[in-house]
């Protein structure tokens, strides 16, 4: 079986969808959790995650939802409605894991500015 361009595309699409959803994922990504919160059942639009920016790029900045939908036709992980307008895990959302901490985007992986209540914090800890 030979691998053609769409195929490729859809195989690359799939795997980035049903990254953002999995519980693996969903268990430290703030923002996704907020959005399908946010939406009062645990679905986002799939428009929304169109532009994401992943998503965009491998569809080169064309949105183009019937193919997004495609691309995740018989995924235990994820289901797009047939409209094609909402997204949502087909996995339970599992508890927030704040064990890890995130990423550093500040030069040298120093901490970012903190709230002047964690400051206060960490002073007295060092004394």
């Amino acid at each position: 079986m030979t691998s053609t361009p769409e195929s490729f595309l859809l195989s690359s699409l799939r795997a980035q969808l049903e990254f953002y959803f999995s519980p693996q994922n969903l268990a430290r990504d703030l923002y996704l959790r907020n959005l399908l919160n946010s939406y009062g059942f645990n679905a986002v639009p799939l428009q929304v995650i169109a532009n994401f920016p992943k998503v965009r790029n491998l569809c080169n900045g064309q949105i183009d939802l019937a193919l997004l939908m495609r691309s995740v036709e018989g995924s235990q992980i994820v289901f797009v409605t047939n409209d094609a307008a909402w997204i949502s895990p087909l996995l339970p959302i599992p508890p927030l894991d704040t064990s890890k901490q995130p990423r550093s985007s500040f030069p040298g992986g120093q901490a970012g500015p903190q709230p002047p209540q964690q400051q206060q914090q960490q002073q007295q800890q060092q004394q």
